[in-house]
């Protein structure tokens, strides 16, 4: 659909990524800065290679853990004009115990107190970063999202309002979808969060076009 409305779609499986054996996907490449610098490398290499590329107008969307990455990339870097996060990843502290993945990713971490614990997972969330973006962001989540809950996303919409009010932002829900929605949610609202996700792109690019050529 993307394509269809002009946009050229570029995508890349950085290092943490599953496929290419265990050491690349090393939880450390994962959640570290392996994966963040491998994916502007990759976005350097195709605005070098790729004449239709325009390196003022890009855009960047992710979902779950993707929506994780779209919150550190709009948080360390404002090439992007425009991010479009689905069923994002934004607090470890409130997401601990919570939907269906729990506490499992921590499993190797608990040799301290339950208070340091909490204050280390809330630390190092995304929405701590928060007074740092500049992006205008869309963020798209189901009702019923087990697996990374919809306060998630509130985090982070109310955050932007509140810290950065100056940001265009725009939250929307889907009733009754879960993490699946793109997937195998009900066909509308696959329909609506296609359009969500094209016209935010097509608002936010082409009014950057408009900026460099008016």
């Amino acid at each position: 659909l993307l394509s269809a409305a002009g946009m050229a779609v570029i995508y890349c499986d950085p290092r943490g990524s599953t496929g290419y054996g265990r050491e690349f996907a090393k939880s450390e490449y994962a959640w570290g800065d392996a994966s963040y610098d491998d994916l502007m490398a990759f976005v350097d290499a195709a605005i070098e290679n790729l004449p239709c590329i325009d390196p003022e107008r890009l855009g960047v969307t992710g979902g779950s853990y993707g929506g994780l990455m779209v919150n550190r990339i709009i948080a360390r870097t404002d090439r992007f004009k425009a991010a479009v996060n689905q069923r994002t990843f934004a607090n470890r502290a409130t997401s601990y115990g919570t939907g269906d993945m729990g506490f499992v990713s921590d499993a190797a971490e608990k040799p301290r107190s339950f208070a340091d614990y909490m204050f280390d997972r809330a630390r190092k969330s995304a929405v701590t970063k928060i007074d740092a973006v500049k992006t205008p962001l869309l963020l798209l989540h189901g009702e019923l999202d087990y697996r990374c809950t919809m306060e998630q996303s509130e985090q982070i919409f109310v955050a932007l309002k509140d810290r950065r009010p100056e940001v265009p932002a725009r939250m929307v829900i889907f009733p009754g979808e879960n993490h699946n929605l793109t997937r195998t949610g009900k066909m509308r609202s696959q329909i609506g969060h296609l359009r969500e996700m094209r016209d935010w792109f097509a608002q936010h690019l082409a009014a950057q076009e408009n900026a460099t050529h008016g």
